[in-house]
């Protein structure tokens, strides 16, 4: 008597951006990422970066990278604007109003001085970095 075994392998998933096969290790799952991403489908890139189709690249809103929406994640209250080829996290939402500035200056984690909570929240949105308050009062 001869027995078949079925072996149904679940999809990987791996970010086409971040992984160096489309294919994962077939014991644990994991995506074999390129040099410097991270994450079990490739999709984890260094603090300040976001993923897109020319890898890790700065996050700053000034920068956007050639690629689609689709493609990246924005972090930290930032949204994607799809320009044709190109996408860039934007923070426009979040506006800090003038009669908050000096009420409350504050040290980051970065060991810069804010002015408010606000203008922590927004240079946190903008470089796409996690940002927290150290303490009260400046650095």
């Amino acid at each position: 008597m001869i027995k078949h075994h079925l072996v149904i392998f679940s999809p990987c998933d791996c970010n086409k951006y971040g992984s160096v096969r489309s294919d994962c290790e077939q014991t644990t799952g994991k995506c074999v990422c390129k040099p410097g991403i991270s994450g079990m489908k490739c999709d984890k890139c260094p603090q300040g970066t976001v993923l897109g189709p020319e890898g890790c690249t700065h996050a700053s809103i000034a920068y956007p990278i050639n690629g689609l929406c689709v493609d990246i994640v924005c972090l930290h209250g930032a949204v994607c604007v799809q320009q044709g080829t190109k996408a860039q996290c934007v923070c426009d939402m979040l506006t800090c109003s003038s009669k908050e500035a000096n009420l409350l200056m504050l040290c980051g984690s970065d060991n810069n001085t804010y002015m408010s909570e606000c203008q922590l929240r927004l240079a946190s949105c903008r470089y796409q970095k996690l940002l927290s308050i150290r303490h009260i009062g400046p650095c």
